[in-house]
C-alpha cells in the first residue's frame, strides 16, 4: 500500500471518529435535557400530591422516579413525610436518611428522622444518630423533646439528650391471673374402671393462680434492664381409682416462686443483644398413696376359680423441693418493615437439661406495631426427646386507644420456655395447643390495661395396673390368681386462663 492510500484510510477513520463523537455528544446532550425535564415533572407531581395530601400518589410516583434514576432532596423528604402521615414510621425513617445523605446538615431531615425512629420502635437508633448531628440539628430536636432547655451551648448537647434517653426505672408491670380446668367435676370419669385393671393413679390439675411484678429501666443510653418476680400456685389432686370401688383423692399443691432478670444491649444501628436468666424454686406438698398389700378372697360363686384381689392402701405425707433455672440469649435486628430475631436457651428443668434454638420474623406492613404478623419456629432437645414448635402472632389497633393481639402455639410445650420472658412450662403435663386473645386499652400516655384469655389443650399421664398373667394358686388347690403389669396412658383436658395486667410508664 503506497503512502497516498495510507493517508486516505487515516483521514477516513479520523472523520468517522469525529462524526461518532459529535453524534454521541448530541445524543448525550439531548438525553440530559430529557432527564432534566423528566426530573422536573416528578418534582412537580410529588409536590402537587404532597400539597393536596394524597400520600399514596406521593409514594408511588416517588418510587417510579427513583427507579428511573432520579434522587433529590425534596423527593426523599416528601416521600418520608407521606409515610409519616400514614403512620409508616420505619419507611419514613429510611427516606429521611436518604435526604440526609444528600444534605447532611439539613435541620428538617434530622428532626423528622429522629422522631420517625422513635415512633417506629428504634429509639436507640435515634439516640445514636443524634450524636452525629450538628448544633442546629440537635437544637431542633431538643426544643421539641425538652422545652425547658431550648438554649444550648455546644458542650451541652450530649447532656440534654441524656435527660431524654436515660432513666434508671422507667416502667412498671403488674399482672394477676387465675385458671380453671373443670377436671374437679369429672374425676371419676377420667380413668378406666373395668375388670381387667386392678387400679389406676395419676395427678389431676384443678386450678392455678399467678401474680407477676416487673420493673425495667436504663443502665445507660444503650443498655436496658428488667427484673421480674412471679408467684404461682397450682392446686391438683392425686386420684386412685381401685377396680369396682369408689375412687380415692388426696390434694396436691405446688408453690413456685420465680426470679427473672434480663439485660439488653443496643448497637445504635438496629441491632440488639438480650441476655436473660431465670431461677424457679418450687415446693410440692402431697400425700403418697401406697398399694401396700394385696390379699385374695375366694369368689362367692364356687364355679369361679379366679381369686378376687383386695388391695390395702396406705398414706404418707411427702414434700418435694427443688430449683430449676433457664439461661437465654437472643439477637435482634430492626430494619425497614421487618424485625428479625434468633434465640437460644439452656435449662435445668425437672431433672433434665434441655436446650432450644429458633428464630422469628415480624412483618410490619404499616411500619409500626399497629399491625403486625410474627412467625416463630424453634427446635427443642433434651436427653429423651426432641421436637419442633411453631408459634404465630398477629395484632392490630382498634382505634386510637384499643389494641388486640392473638398468638397461637402448636406443639408440645412441656419443659420449654418462652424466649426472653418469664414463662416456663415446667409442670409434668404435655401442652399440645395454646391460643390467646389479648385486649389492651390505653388509659393515657403512661398507663394501659390489658385483659388476656388463654385456652390450652393439655394431656396428663396416668398409670394403671392391668392383668399380665393368670397363675395357679400355691395355697388353694384348683384356684388361680392374676399378676399385673404397669401401663401408661394419657387423658385430655382443657385449661382456661384469665390474666389482668397493668402497664405503667414512669
Amino acid at each position: 500500500m503506497n503512502n497516498n492510500h495510507m493517508k486516505h484510510y487515516i483521514y477516513k477513520y479520523i472523520l468517522l471518529f469525529i462524526s461518532l463523537f459529535l453524534l454521541g455528544n448530541i445524543a448525550q446532550s439531548q438525553n440530559a435535557g430529557f432527564k432534566e425535564k423528566e426530573k422536573a415533572i416528578y418534582d412537580s407531581l410529588t409536590f402537587h400530591y404532597y400539597e393536596t395530601g394524597v400520600w399514596d400518589s406521593v409514594i408511588d410516583i416517588g418510587k417510579e422516579a427513583i427507579y428511573k434514576g432520579h434522587n433529590f432532596y425534596y423527593l426523599r423528604m416528601r416521600m418520608g413525610l407521606a409515610y409519616d402521615y400514614q403512620g409508616n414510621f420505619r419507611l419514613a425513617e429510611k427516606q429521611y436518611k436518604e435526604a440526609l445523605k444528600l444534605v447532611p446538615t439539613d435541620v428538617n431531615a434530622a428532626y423528622y428522622n429522629y422522631y420517625a425512629a422513635i415512633n417506629g420502635g428504634r429509639k436507640h437508633v435515634a439516640y445514636s444518630d443524634f450524636k452525629s448531628y450538628n448544633l442546629e440539628q440537635a437544637k431542633s430536636i431538643n426544643k421539641e423533646s425538652n422545652p425547658k432547655n431550648n438554649f444550648l451551648y455546644e458542650d451541652q448537647k450530649n447532656i440534654n439528650i441524656q435527660k431524654i434517653k436515660t432513666k434508671a426505672i422507667d416502667r412498671l408491670y403488674l399482672a394477676y391471673g387465675y385458671s380453671f380446668t373443670g377436671n374437679d367435676h369429672k374425676l371419676a370419669d377420667i380413668y378406666p374402671n373395668h375388670g381387667g385393671i386392678l387400679y389406676t393413679e395419676g395427678n389431676i390439675r384443678l386450678n392455678q393462680s399467678y401474680l407477676n411484678f416487673s420493673l425495667g429501666g436504663n443502665l445507660s443510653s444503650m443498655i436496658e434492664w428488667d427484673l421480674s418476680f412471679n408467684n404461682g400456685k397450682i392446686n391438683a389432686t392425686k386420684l386412685i381409682q381401685p377396680r369396682d370401688t369408689s375412687h380415692l383423692t388426696v390434694p396436691i399443691s405446688v408453690l413456685q416462686n420465680e426470679l427473672f432478670a434480663g439485660i439488653r444491649v443496643f448497637t445504635g444501628n438496629g441491632w440488639n443483644i438480650r441476655m436473660t436468666g431465670q431461677i424457679l424454686h418450687y415446693n410440692t406438698n402431697y400425700i403418697t398413696v401406697l398399694d401396700s398389700i394385696t390379699s385374695y378372697e375366694i369368689p362367692e360363686d364356687n364355679n369361679d376359680t379366679l381369686l378376687i384381689e383386695k388391695s390395702q392402701y396406705g398414706f404418707t405425707d411427702a414434700i418435694i423441693k427443688g430449683n430449676d433455672y433457664v439461661l437465654g440469649l437472643s439477637i435482634n435486628k430492626k430494619i425497614a418493615l421487618f424485625d428479625f430475631s434468633v434465640f437460644g436457651s439452656y435449662a435445668s428443668i425437672l431433672n433434665v437439661n434441655p436446650y432450644q434454638l429458633g428464630g422469628e420474623i415480624t412483618i410490619l406492613p404499616k411500619g409500626n406495631y399497629s399491625l403486625y404478623l410474627t412467625n416463630r419456629l424453634f427446635f427443642y432437645h433434651d436427653e429423651l426427646s426432641e421436637r419442633f414448635i411453631y408459634k404465630v402472632s398477629a395484632g392490630s389497633s382498634l382505634g386510637e386507644k384499643m389494641k388486640i393481639d392473638a398468638p397461637a402455639t402448636i406443639g408440645n410445650l412441656q419443659i420449654t420456655n418462652e424466649p426472653g420472658i418469664p414463662v416456663v412450662y415446667n409442670w409434668s403435663e404435655n401442652t399440645t395447643y395454646k391460643g390467646d386473645i389479648v385486649f389492651s386499652y390505653l388509659i393515657n400516655t403512661k398507663l394501659s390495661l390489658s385483659l388476656r384469655y388463654q385456652f390450652t389443650q393439655k394431656q396428663s399421664l396416668y398409670n394403671y395396673y392391668a392383668i399380665d398373667e393368670i397363675l395357679p394358686s400355691t395355697e388353694l388347690n384348683g384356684y388361680y390368681y392374676a399378676t399385673y403389669k404397669e401401663e401408661s396412658a394419657f387423658y385430655n383436658f382443657n385449661q382456661h386462663f384469665v390474666i389482668l395486667s397493668l402497664n405503667l410508664k414512669l
